[in-house]
């Protein structure tokens, strides 16, 4: 369903990144509210409100990849992308431990589809520690938080 107004604007389009920021702002909210509380009924709340977000988010990157990132290259020099991905890098957990708990909080409760696609696109010496030691990791980390 594709409605364009005279702007060219996709009207559909910002529907739904209307209803990915409300799914966000929400999703903002249960979190302080289940990190303040852990009560049960926020937890559950919050796993439906990221259930809809999930698909509604990557219908939105699925939009940008197609229709923002042509036009990169005419914008942005490669100096400017290669700065950027390099921020990004920067941003990395600095030690095996962080990297083992942010892979499996990534992980945990994507489906068998999600975590496929995620781990086909690390590199293979992560995926090779990881299956060797980072998932043990992740499970004891994961743990120990959520026994106390």
């Amino acid at each position: 369903m594709t409605t364009t107004s005279t702007a060219g604007v996709d009207t559909w389009e910002m529907v739904m990144a209307h209803r990915l920021y409300r799914l966000l702002h929400r999703l903002g909210e249960l979190n302080d509210a289940w990190r303040a509380s852990a009560a049960a009924t926020v937890r559950d709340e919050l796993a439906d409100v990221l259930a809809q977000a999930s698909p509604v988010l990557d219908e939105h990157l699925d939009d940008e990849e197609r229709d923002l990132l042509p036009l990169v290259p005419p914008h942005v020099s490669q100096q400017e992308w290669d700065a950027l991905n390099a921020r990004a890098r920067g941003s990395r957990p600095k030690d095996l431990r962080s990297a083992f708990a942010a892979l499996g909080a990534m992980v945990e409760d994507a489906t068998a589809e999600e975590q496929r696609r995620f781990m086909t696109e690390l590199p293979p010496p992560v995926r090779l520690l990881w299956h060797l030691a980072g998932r043990r990791s992740w499970t004891r980390s994961r743990n120990r938080v959520r026994r106390g």
